[in-house]
């Protein structure tokens, strides 16, 4: 009897905790603060800190000079560390993607779009909105930039891409949200690129794995 009693109360508590988890996951999942975590550890950059629950914990990565705010959830032993900073570059076995500046405008005139720096065999690299460019090397095109078709552009080796809003004649106006999300993948990894818009600048960020 007594047995069968902690059975009863273990499972009442696993059911429980299973509810603070579960909701805290679909949280952070949303990028929203933690609802049963405790902040202990804040951290002098504006914004970031450390929130403890029962048996996990929550980050919050902030970047004042991009304004973005990204969550991870993990273990007592994950640790902080930032996703994103400035000149960005994350190297997996077949992927190197690299970005060489973190905003972009349309009124810059040293480059066509925002660019991304990528080394890979057998790249695909495929957008949601906007279009990409990239510096044809063919002599027959007079060094002329090339642009993706239906927005999806394959390649191999090394090369820089450019994300642009202009998409055909029309461009994103949107403000204070992700604008496009680029996928740069092969057959064995994946690494994403988001763009957020803020006024007229427009915010890389890399997605890890």
């Amino acid at each position: 009897m007594k047995k069968k009693k902690l059975l009863i109360v273990f499972g009442v508590c696993l059911i429980i905790w299973s509810c603070f988890f579960v909701t805290d996951f679909i949280c952070v999942k949303n990028m929203k603060q933690p609802i049963f975590c405790i902040s202990m550890v804040t951290y002098k950059d504006g914004g970031s800190a450390e929130y403890f629950g029962l048996g996990y914990k929550v980050i919050k990565y902030y970047e004042m000079s991009t304004n973005i705010v990204d969550f991870k959830i993990g273990s007592y032993f994950m640790r902080f560390q930032k996703p994103f900073i400035q000149g960005q570059e994350l190297k997996l076995a077949s992927i190197v993607v690299n970005l060489p500046i973190n905003e972009y405008s349309l009124s810059m005139s040293s480059v066509v779009g925002f660019p991304i720096e990528i080394e890979s065999d057998q790249t695909t690299v495929t957008i949601s909105s906007g279009q990409l460019l990239y510096f044809n090397d063919n002599p027959a095109q007079n060094g002329q930039f090339g642009q993706s078709e239906n927005g999806k552009l394959s390649f191999s080796g090394k090369k820089t891409v450019y994300w642009t809003p202009k998409d055909m004649e029309n461009v994103i106006t949107d403000t204070n949200v992700k604008v496009s999300t680029i996928e740069i993948s092969n057959p064995n990894e994946k690494i994403s690129v988001e763009i957020f818009q803020q006024g007229t600048k427009y915010i890389g960020k890399i997605v890890r794995p």
